[in-house]
């Protein structure tokens, strides 16, 4: 946003919005004065126009309506509003982190140890709230949380790609706000200029940095990783980041924000969803001696696809019991104990034959 736009907005606004604020860190200038104003003015039927970029700015504009709701529509309120839309998203990622630390392990603390929610707290941007929308939708399937990141932080769908409930969720809320855009401030801005997408590798290593250099590792980790685990969200998660362009890459800063989505694939892993979706079958054990034998849980689907994505080829022996069509799921308080064809009689019986 250019400086004469922000003093004038600031003083249309009544709002602390200028250059430097004290709202918004250096690297957020444009960016969380962006939301702001679309907090102020949620249809940009006003102030669209002071907004660098408008149509691209409002196609994403689900934080600042967020902001706008819960302010109650007073402008010297929305900075407050911003900011505790950050912090409630901080405390909501820790939330999920903790809750889900059983179940992931300690690669959950990716989603607490992720830089993009951090910066974009410090700068009132939209990433923190991306972020949990994304753990949320990833975790739990929820079809709300996929629409709000649609609408708050679009480029984060990447990580929901071959999730198709989910994604198909998100796009076309995207699709929808992009369309409000369209129509209101035509077609011009509402895709970003060439320089924030290239080539893979050339911004980055054009503009290279310590912090830099430790975002292209982590991307060509998770392509490498996703290749391997046939995971399409992680391998086009990591083509996507290792494509910035210039513009992007730049600022450190400002790349790790639009990665943000890196860290929450990493603290759930490839295929999370295969695994949330299975579920614990009880298959009784073949009876394979004389004594009386002690039944054994086995955790078919889930056991076969952990073994399935880290050794390839050496778990075809879980196939037959694996959930299928023809070999359906075994609900151990509905069917009694099934006895092999072939049983071995119990100690019990055996006695009795011998008397």
């Amino acid at each position: 946003m250019a400086r004469t736009a922000c003093g004038s907005l600031g003083n249309r606004l009544n709002l602390d919005i200028g250059e430097p604020s004290k709202w918004f860190s250096a690297w957020s200038i444009g960016d969380g004065q962006a939301y702001a104003v679309i907090a102020v003015d949620p249809s940009g039927a006003k102030l669209g126009e002071d907004v660098k970029e408008p149509a691209y700015r409002f196609s994403r504009a689900g934080y600042s309506w967020l902001a706008a709701t819960i302010t109650l529509g007073n402008d010297e309120w929305v900075p407050y509003g911003l900011a505790a839309i950050g912090l409630l998203s901080l405390v909501g990622i820790l939330i999920v982190a903790i809750s889900m630390r059983k179940r992931l392990g300690p690669k959950v603390w990716f989603l607490v140890l992720n830089p993009a929610i951090y910066l974009g707290f410090a700068g009132d941007t939209s990433e923190p709230l991306g972020a949990l929308m994304l753990a949320l939708a990833l975790g739990s399937g929820s079809l709300l949380a996929a629409v709000a990141l649609g609408v708050t932080r679009p480029s984060y769908l990447v990580g929901l790609f071959s999730r198709w409930r989910l994604l198909g969720a998100g796009i076309v809320a995207t699709a929808l706000l992009a369309g409000y855009s369209l129509w209101r401030f035509g077609t011009e801005d509402l895709i970003p200029d060439a320089g924030r997408v290239g080539s893979p590798f050339v911004a980055h290593i054009q503009n290279s940095s310590v912090a830099g250099w430790l975002l292209l590792g982590l991307a060509v980790a998770t392509l490498v990783v996703g290749i391997r685990r046939r995971d399409w969200a992680w391998v086009l998660t990591g083509v996507f980041v290792l494509s910035f362009g210039p513009d992007v890459t730049a600022d450190p800063i400002n790349a790790w924000r639009a990665a943000g989505m890196l860290p929450v694939l990493w603290a759930f892993g490839p295929g999370y969803e295969t695994l949330r979706d299975a579920k614990v079958v009880e298959v009784p054990a073949m009876e394979a001696s004389a004594w009386e034998p002690k039944p054994r849980t086995i955790r078919t689907a889930m056991g076969a696809n952990i073994l399935a994505a880290l050794f390839p080829k050496s778990h075809t022996q879980f196939d037959e019991m694996s959930p299928s069509a023809d070999h359906p799921r075994i609900d151990h308080r509905s069917h009694p104990r099934r006895r092999s064809p072939i049983a071995t009689p119990t100690p019990t019986e055996a006695r009795a034959k011998l008397t």
